[in-house]
């Protein structure tokens, strides 16, 4: 049974994790194997020779492989100080896609046909010409990115790892064996089937001593380049739109995720959209978002794997009615729906059917409360500013120390 230092370090990781985790690069040698035989008389010899050692050269790298040994002696990444090889990338790489399956976005990654390793080689609808793996790829080189830049931080600003840190990993470690052995695993067994194929308990220990150490340089951060109340000032004048916010709900219909919508169910998504977006209070979208939810489900064959209970379907519109809702939503001017959502000339009740963005989706916006600044915009400006210097860092660790992300993303183990 855990105690409960256990669980909060547990805890403390999972935060850890969840606040290191950006987007993907490595190094990948090659090995040339050249035998000749010296004389004509003695060729089947020489062939025999040659067989034993191709077979020995195989079995060796298939050995090293197994144990991790390649990935682990290569440098992905690197700063001053600091270098993250290539069995702690795979550690990353497969950390990142276990927590986006099973967190927050658990849900979105599902509804895109994401949800297990399986899917990784397909198409990511989102970003033309490339796999989910190369999302989450992307994503653990940024985490990497972070990590050092944060962690090199610590170092030169003399916050090293502290007596609480090596006992927080070492609590860690120990929750990561129980697990496995309620398994019925040994620790290495789990680790390789849950991070990649090699990867050894000293991998894992190198990442949450990174973690630890960046978590350390992202507090001193937060000392030293906290802004002054006349930066924060003079940011109001010349930034006010990265300070404004607006409530409202936004709904997504037609997610094509593993399947390609038909032309049909296009046109019935579409409709949908646009009867939703004909609400004429919050309330009528929320009732208009349930019907649709509950005809949707009806309108599904008996034994379809989507088609849910009604115990099921009751669940499920009472969390995409939660999901929906958006409150206190910073403006964002990248994609159309939101520059038209923060757009000065919205007013309650207004309504926006968005066929372009939303992963080949119609996503319909309300408003509930149109744009405004609220009391807390000093806080947001000062959160903006530290984002901004941090991004500095960050953007001159990949300058200084640029990284192939081909060649990156061929280190990473697969699962056993």
């Amino acid at each position: 049974m855990k105690n409960e230092r256990n669980l909060k370090s547990g805890n403390s990781f999972k935060k850890l994790k969840k606040n290191a985790k950006v987007t993907v690069e490595a190094n990948q040698k090659s090995h040339d194997r050249s035998k000749t035989a010296k004389q004509l008389k003695i060729a089947a010899i020489a062939a025999l020779i040659l067989t034993v050692a191709i077979l020995a050269t195989v079995f060796s790298v298939a050995l090293l492989n197994e144990e991790g040994i390649i990935i682990r002696n290569k440098t992905v990444r690197k700063s001053e100080d600091l270098s993250i090889n290539g069995a702690m990338f795979t550690y990353i790489f497969w950390d990142n896609f276990r927590l986006s399956i099973t967190g927050d976005y658990a849900y979105y990654y599902k509804l895109q046909g994401i949800s297990s390793a399986d899917d990784l080689y397909l198409e990511n609808p989102n970003e033309k010409g490339k796999t989910w793996w190369d999302h989450f790829a992307e994503m653990a080189e940024e985490t990497t990115t972070a990590l050092l830049c944060y962690a090199q931080y610590a170092l030169d600003n003399g916050k090293g790892l502290t007596a609480e840190d090596e006992l927080l990993i070492k609590e860690e470690m120990s929750n990561m064996e129980d697990t496995a052995e309620v398994l019925g695993m040994t620790f290495e067994d789990y680790l390789s089937r849950n991070y990649g194929k090699g990867i050894k308990p000293q991998d894992v220990k190198a990442v949450l001593e990174l973690m630890c150490l960046s978590n350390n340089g992202s507090a001193h951060m937060l000392e030293t380049l906290t802004p002054t109340d006349s930066e924060i000032d003079a940011y109001y004048d010349t930034n006010t739109n990265a300070l404004k916010k607006a409530d409202y709900y936004f709904f997504v219909l037609g997610i094509s995720g593993k399947d390609v919508l038909s032309e049909e169910m296009e046109k019935y998504f579409s409709e949908k959209a646009e009867d939703i977006s004909r609400s004429s209070s919050a309330e009528e979208f929320k009732s208009k978002v349930s019907a649709y939810l509950t005809e949707y489900n009806a309108s599904l064959k008996d034994g379809d794997e989507k088609k849910l209970t009604s115990s099921q379907l009751e669940e499920y519109i009472k969390s995409e009615l939660n999901s929906m809702v958006y409150m206190n939503d910073v403006y964002s001017d990248s994609i159309p729906v939101d520059k038209w959502i923060f757009d000065d000339s919205r007013v309650a009740g207004d309504t926006y059917v968005n066929h372009e963005d939303g992963y080949g989706t119609y996503g319909v916006a309300y408003i509930i409360k149109p744009v405004y600044i609220d009391a807390e915009w000093r806080d947001l400006a000062k959160n903006n500013i530290l984002s901004e210097r941090t991004a500095k860092l960050i953007d001159e660790l990949k300058s200084e120390k640029p990284v192939n992300l081909d060649k990156l993303v061929r280190s990473i183990a697969p699962l056993q």
